[in-house]
């Protein structure tokens, strides 16, 4: 049997047949739209960690809609992907998150990081450093997905925003038309962009 130790999970990680292009598409910007308790936050996780792993020096950022979510549920997926990578500094603390909830940043040991931002957090908060890329977590306030975006220019990093889209008609329209321009016709439940 192969030595595990320090791996984490992220090693046995098998992604759902309905993400699995999504950790080798290298649109710039991509909707994935779909039901609550499918995946995609999990997934997410999966795919900001890999990404952060398989380039040192990389920046990274997660937005839930509270801090609480970013903390515990983003957290302690990213947590379980990311143990025997991380940065001295860096730890994870079971119902309270990353670094006792303190610091919003997982320090990896070979330099990236990734930051943990929530809609609560003032839009100032979203704004400074340049990304490589940034996973938000259900659609997300105009000033924050533009301070977002903002980041993620220099790098070319890629946006991917996650919709549940149940009970919430045409609440991501905008979000849409960002990504297809003006092709209305959804592409199983997963939109892209490339230009631009």
């Amino acid at each position: 049997m192969a030595d595990t130790d320090g791996l984490g999970s992220l090693a046995f990680f098998n992604p759902s047949p309905i993400f699995a292009a999504l950790s080798t598409d290298k649109a710039r910007r991509i909707l994935l739209r779909g039901p609550n308790r499918i995946g995609k936050t999990r997934h997410a996780c999966a795919l900001i960690a890999q990404r952060a792993l398989d380039s040192p020096g990389s920046s990274w950022r997660f937005v839930s809609p509270t801090t609480r979510h970013v903390q515990r549920v983003a957290g302690g997926y990213l947590a379980e992907f990311l143990a025997g990578h991380l940065d001295r500094r860096s730890y994870y603390v079971y119902k309270k998150g990353w670094n006792g909830g303190r610091p919003k940043e997982i320090l990896l040991a070979n330099g990236s990081d990734i930051e943990l931002l929530s809609y609560e957090d003032p839009v100032a908060a979203h704004e400074g450093a340049e990304l490589d890329g940034a996973y938000l977590d259900e659609p997300p306030p105009i000033g924050h997905l533009g301070a977002t975006q903002s980041r993620l220019f220099d790098r070319r990093g890629q946006l991917i925003i996650g919709a549940t889209t149940v009970g919430a008609p045409g609440a991501v329209d905008y979000l849409r038309e960002m990504v297809e321009g003006d092709d209305p016709t959804p592409k199983d439940g997963r939109t892209e962009h490339t230009s631009g």
